[in-house]
């Protein structure tokens, strides 16, 4: 039987029961690398959806995700990304998807129980349509032959294949200029499944240098393939090294370096003789992009270089292509030539329903906020089509679309919970503005009264300075007017230049934090 090398997504989608049953006979029966990812301690060894995180830079044979109580797309993705060729994928789903409560909303909305997100499912169960991908009670699952019912036509060795530590040609190519730089930084970006962290690991082999990751637990590829006594550091521990050894290695290599903080990451820089700093450009909490818009600006005397073509699985993966379209990872946002006043422009709400019926609508508008807004992520597309106080309004010139906003209705906390906010006893989860106004600027009532927060606005790079950002949020305190509430808000990252926007809007400088963001 030949072996299929495309990874393999299959949906087995049951009563809770039957899917737990399922996946005891499947890890009893086979020796092979199961990972198990549930909520729901299915199995023994399962690992919480919180936790998924620390599987970045490792690789499993076959893996099961258990979705039946809530989705975190997160952490699906990162547990996708860490399968190698040939290996299977399990989406366990519950039978009732469009009036279950998600257990994953209560990460994205703003209410003490979970809600139903049939809006999110619809677009799910689309695009794995789509994609062909077979849907499967337990029952069907199991009754094919066996090699068949684990993954698909691919059979399994109970041996694991041995480590090849030989570079790739793209590797050697890449070790190569490494070698020859003449740049104090360099920075390698790619896709997930590229080989990054273990040109890492074989970087060490001809320089001297020092690993750092955010966490250990995430470099074990790149462990597997890097020279034996090279040490590891945390990256407080990394900063505390540099600023106290006298002689610091000639290289500072930094795996997965987007999750580091940017002060902290920019300090260590900084310090060091010459730095490898390594990074997927898809990041599971935006952090990616914030990576290489915020800090490449700021660099000077650096090479950037980019590993293309995936070595944990082949270039026309079925499972890459999914999650790519799934998280509208490769969308092109189409060119524009207008120019826009305010005649031509129309503005009008989405409903979120629409989002998961038109596909091509939903590409389109998530497309824009990804393109505009480096920290949209996988929760940003299940808060668009499922949280019940977002609102989303787009502007369109010619039929084209141009702009969009996305507001948060907040405030209106209860007495009791509105003065415990402003003593600073209590931060429950939502309400940004209406909490900080109570808490940081004594505002007690300002938790209590009805407003509306911009959460995201982002307009076409073709349209810009036409009038149509302004245009839009003109349009959200109109509608805020409609509905009654007492005031608009907005929270951004401080620029010179967003600052000045927003004053031209309207809208007063209240409040400044005193604490650096992550990014």
């Amino acid at each position: 039987m030949d072996c299929v090398t495309s990874r393999q997504l299959l949906v087995i989608q049951d009563t809770p029961a039957l899917l737990s049953a399922l996946v005891e006979t499947i890890t009893e029966k086979f020796n092979g690398e199961w990972l198990v990812i549930s909520d729901n301690a299915i199995t023994t060894t399962c690992l919480p959806t919180k936790q998924a995180k620390m599987l970045l830079g490792r690789e499993f044979k076959h893996a099961i995700f258990d979705a039946t109580s809530g989705f975190n797309l997160d952490a699906f993705t990162i547990l996708a990304g860490t399968l190698v060729k040939g290996s299977h994928l399990l989406l366990l789903l519950p039978l009732n998807l469009l009036t279950r409560p998600d257990n994953d909303s209560l990460r994205w909305h703003e209410s003490l129980q979970p809600i139903v997100t049939p809006n999110f499912y619809r677009y799910l169960l689309q695009t794995l349509q789509q994609h062909k991908i077979e849907r499967l009670t337990a029952e069907q699952y199991l009754s094919r032959q066996p090699n068949q019912a684990l993954c698909g036509d691919q059979a399994v060795s109970d041996q694991p294949k041995p480590l090849t530590l030989s570079p790739t040609f793209a590797q050697c190519r890449l070790l190569l200029k490494l070698r020859k730089l003449s740049a104090r930084i360099a920075i390698v970006t790619a896709k997930r499944g590229r080989g990054k962290s273990a040109l890492a690991g074989l970087f060490t082999h001809q320089q001297d240098c020092w690993i750092c990751a955010p966490n250990k637990a995430s470099i074990t590829t790149l462990q597997q393939f890097a020279k034996a006594d090279t040490p590891f550091f945390a990256p407080d521990n990394l900063l505390k090294q540099l600023n106290d050894s006298v002689i610091p290695p000639e290289w500072i290599v930094i795996d997965e370096a987007a999750m580091i903080p940017l002060p902290l990451l920019k300090a260590i820089i900084e310090k060091a003789n010459r730095i490898l700093l390594l990074t997927t450009t898809e990041g599971y909490e935006g952090t990616a992009q914030g990576f290489l818009v915020k800090l490449l600006p700021n660099l000077q005397n650096f090479a950037h270089f980019n590993l293309i073509s995936p070595i944990r699985w082949d270039q026309e993966d079925k499972l890459e292509k999914f999650i790519a379209d799934l998280l509208v990872e490769d969308h092109q946002v189409n060119p524009v030539s207008l120019l826009c006043d305010q005649t031509t422009i129309k503005i009008e709400k989405v409903a979120s329903i629409s989002l998961s019926q038109n596909k091509s609508q939903f590409l389109q508008l998530y497309g824009l906020l990804k393109t505009a807004h480096y920290r949209t992520t996988p929760i940003d597309l299940r808060r668009l089509l499922d949280a019940t106080n977002v609102s989303i309004t787009q502007a369109k010139c010619k039929d084209q679309l141009i702009g969009v906003v996305v507001a948060i209705k907040e405030g209106q906390l209860p007495l009791d919970l509105a003065k415990q906010v402003w003593l600073g006893t209590r931060r429950p989860k939502g309400n940004l503005v209406a909490q900080s106004l109570a808490a940081h600027a004594g505002e007690l009532v300002a938790a209590q009264l009805t407003s509306l927060r911009i959460n995201r606005i982002a307009i076409h790079d073709d349209v810009r300075r036409q009038g149509v950002g302004k245009a839009l949020v003109a349009n959200q305190i109109e509608q805020a007017v409609q509905q009654g509430c007492d005031f608009v808000s907005v929270s951004f990252a401080y620029q010179p230049t967003i600052l000045n926007f927003w004053q031209h809007c309207g809208f007063q400088l209240v409040h400044i934090g005193s604490h650096q963001e992550a990014s």
